[in-house]
C-alpha cells in the first residue's frame, strides 16, 4: 500500500500523484515551481521535469537540493542516482548562455568553451556565424536572432536575452473603481502572478510566461504589471474584438484616457503609448512598431506560428506571454518559452476552486443516433469525411435533445453554442432564441449580451466564434451542438465561459452532443482526453438519459 503520494518514474522524467494522498494539493504546489502539469484527472495527476523546467526553476533561485529534497520527502521509490545527477546538471548549466549587441550583431556568449565547442557542432547555427570573437563566444547577424533562440531551445540549450531597446516611459495607474463604479479588487494569486514577473523577469532578459485557466483575470495580471514597469505597451492578440475588449479594460481599470491607447487598424496614424493589435496585423508590418518598452502576447499559443513568430523580432525590454494552454495541434507551444521566457507562474483550475473562485464542472458528452434516413446519407460518404461532419452536425435528432436541456434548465442561464452558423439560426426559428454570430447586427448582439448578463433573458444563442470573444456572465450551463475539427482548445474555451463562481452558482456544467456511430465520436475522443487531462469529470450518456434524468 502506498503512503507517499509521489511516484517517479526517471526514465521518462515523469511525476505520478496519487490524488487521494494528496487531498490540500501540497505536493502539486510544491512541484509545479521545477515541472510542468502533463494532467490532473481526478486520481492520479501527471507532472514532467524536462531541462527547461529545470532551467526555469534555477532562474527562480532553486538549487538542485531544494528539488531533490521535495522528490525524496514525498516519494514512494528511492530517487535513481542518474535522475539526481541530471537534475544537479541543468540547474548548474542555467545561466551559461546569453545574447548581447555588439554594434547591431547579435553575440552569443557561453560562460565555458565547452558549451560553445558543442554549438559549433551544430551545422544549422554554425552556418550562420560571422566569426568566433573569443573562445567562449560567437557572432551573428542580428536577423537570426529568433532562429537561433528555437535551434538552441530543441538542442536543450537555453540562452539569457539581453539584446533589448528601452521603451518611454508611460504614467499608468491602476484605479480604486471602475467607470460604473464599482471596487475594483485584485485577487491574491493574480498579484502573485504580477509579482512573479516582477522577482523573476531580470532573470532571463525581460522575459517571462504566465498560464492561467480562462477567466482567471489574466487581463488583470498584465495591467498590474504595466502598472509596475511604467512604460510604452504594445499589445498583441487574437482578433479584433479582443483588441476592443481590451481597451474597455484599460479605460475601465487604469487611469489611462482614450487618447494615450489605441487599436491599431493598419493605418498610417501616428501609434499611440498603449497600441493593442491583432498578431496578423502586427505580423504584417513589424517594422511599423519600435520604441515599446512593453509587449504583452495575449493567447500566446498562437505566437509559435510560423508566420506570427517574427513578432518577436520587435526589439522591446520587457515581455510578457498569457495564455489558459499553450496546447497546439503541432505540438510547438512549449515554443513560447525559448521565444518569450520561462514560465514564473501557473494555478490550476481545483486551487481557484479550493479558493472559491471557480466552481466544479462536470462534462457530459449524449451520444446522439442518427435517423435511419440520415445514416443511409452518413454512409454513402465512406470517402468524404468532412461530408461526414457536415451530416453529423445537422443530425436532427439532436433538436430534440437541445429542447428536452431547455426544459431541464429553465431556472439556470443556459448557453446553446455551436461552430456552424446555420446551427444557430436553426435553433432561433425552432425555439425562438435569439441569436448571436458574425454575420449578427452588433448593436443587436451587444443589446442581447447585455441581457444576458443582466439576467434579463435566461437563454442565449450563440456561434463558438463569437463566444470566444464576449464577455458572458453567470453560465451554469453550456449545450455544445457542434465543433470545430482539431480544435480541443475550443471545448476548454467553452469550459472557460463556466468556470467563474458568482452569486448562486455552486456547479457549472457542459453538455457536448455527438453523433452516435460518427466520425464526431472520434473527434471528441481527443476533446474528451483533454478536459481529463486538465482534472475535469467527463461523463458519457446515450440521449434517452436525458429524458431519464431526475432534475436536481
Amino acid at each position: 500500500m502506498y503512503n507517499k503520494p509521489l511516484i517517479v518514474h526517471a526514465n521518462s522524467k515523469k511525476l505520478y500523484v496519487l490524488d487521494w494522498l494528496d487531498p490540500e494539493r501540497e505536493l502539486t504546489t510544491k512541484l509545479l515551481p521545477f515541472a510542468d502539469v502533463i494532467q490532473t484527472p481526478e486520481r492520479v495527476s501527471t507532472f514532467r521535469i524536462s531541462p527547461y523546467t529545470l532551467w526555469t526553476a534555477a532562474a527562480k533561485g532553486l538549487v538542485a537540493d531544494d528539488i531533490l529534497n521535495v522528490l525524496d520527502e514525498y516519494s514512494y521509490t528511492k530517487i535513481p542516482v542518474s535522475f539526481r545527477n541530471e537534475i544537479r546538471r541543468y540547474i548548474q548549466a542555467y545561466g551559461t548562455l546569453e545574447f548581447h549587441e555588439e554594434h547591431g550583431d547579435l553575440l552569443l556568449v557561453a560562460k565555458h568553451d565547452s558549451i560553445i565547442k558543442k554549438i559549433q557542432g551544430i551545422e544549422s547555427i554554425k552556418s550562420k556565424a560571422i566569426r568566433n570573437p573569443s573562445s567562449h563566444s560567437m557572432l551573428f547577424p542580428m536577423r537570426h536572432r529568433i532562429e537561433i533562440k528555437k535551434i538552441l531551445f530543441s538542442h536543450d540549450l537555453f540562452v539569457k536575452d539581453f539584446t533589448f531597446h528601452p521603451g518611454e516611459p508611460l504614467g499608468v495607474h491602476l484605479v480604486s473603481r471602475t467607470i460604473s463604479g464599482e471596487p475594483f479588487l485584485i485577487r491574491d494569486y493574480q498579484k502573485d502572478a504580477a509579482k512573479a514577473f516582477q522577482q523573476y523577469e531580470s532573470k532571463a532578459g525581460g522575459g517571462g510566461t504566465i498560464l492561467m485557466p480562462p477567466g482567471a483575470g489574466k487581463t488583470i495580471v498584465a495591467l498590474k504589471i504595466m502598472e509596475y514597469l511604467q512604460t510604452t505597451t504594445l499589445i498583441l492578440v487574437e482578433n479584433q474584438e479582443s483588441a476592443y475588449r481590451w481597451k474597455q479594460e484599460l479605460l475601465d481599470k487604469t487611469d489611462l484616457t482614450e487618447h494615450y491607447i489605441g487599436v491599431y487598424e493598419m493605418k498610417s496614424e501616428k501609434l499611440p503609448p498603449v497600441t493593442i493589435g491583432t498578431y496578423a496585423n502586427i505580423a504584417k508590418n513589424i517594422d511599423a512598431f519600435h520604441g515599446y518598452g512593453f509587449i504583452i502576447y495575449d493567447d500566446a499559443y498562437k505566437l509559435p506560428a510560423e508566420t506570427y513568430e517574427r513578432t518577436i523580432e520587435i526589439r522591446t525590454r520587457y515581455r510578457l506571454a498569457m495564455a489558459s494552454t499553450l496546447a497546439r495541434a503541432d505540438e510547438q507551444g512549449n515554443k513560447v518559452f525559448a521565444l518569450v521566457g520561462p514560465k514564473w507562474y501557473e494555478i490550476l483550475h481545483q486551487e481557484l476552486i479550493k479558493k472559491g473562485f471557480n466552481v466544479p464542472i462536470t462534462c457530459i458528452e449524449v451520444r446522439v443516433p442518427l435517423s435511419a434516413e440520415m445514416k443511409q446519407q452518413y454512409n454513402r460518404y465512406s470517402e468524404n469525411s468532412n461530408k461526414r461532419r457536415e451530416l453529423a452536425a445537422f443530425n436532427v435528432q439532436k433538436d430534440d435533445i437541445v429542447k428536452q436541456l431547455l426544459m431541464k434548465y429553465i431556472q439556470k442561464q443556459m448557453v446553446i453554442t455551436s461552430y456552424r452558423t446555420e446551427l444557430i439560426e436553426r435553433y432561433k426559428k425552432l425555439f425562438g432564441i435569439e441569436s448571436i454570430h458574425g454575420m449578427s447586427d452588433e448593436s443587436q448582439n451587444e443589446a442581447l449580451i447585455k441581457q444576458f448578463n443582466n439576467k434579463q433573458i435566461s437563454w442565449c444563442n450563440i456561434s463558438s466564434l463569437k463566444a470566444e470573444k464576449v464577455l458572458l456572465k453567470g453560465v451554469d450551463v453550456i449545450v455544445a451542438t457542434s465543433y470545430q475539427q482539431g480544435s480541443e482548445r475550443e471545448e476548454y474555451l467553452r469550459i472557460g465561459k463556466i468556470l467563474p463562481k458568482e452569486e448562486g452558482k455552486e456547479e457549472g456544467l457542459l453538455y457536448s452532443l455527438v453523433s452516435e456511430g460518427t466520425i464526431e465520436e472520434k473527434d471528441y475522443r481527443k476533446r474528451r482526453i483533454c478536459l481529463l487531462h486538465y482534472g475535469f469529470p467527463y461523463i458519457i450518456h446515450k440521449a434517452e438519459w436525458i429524458g431519464n434524468r431526475e432534475e436536481k
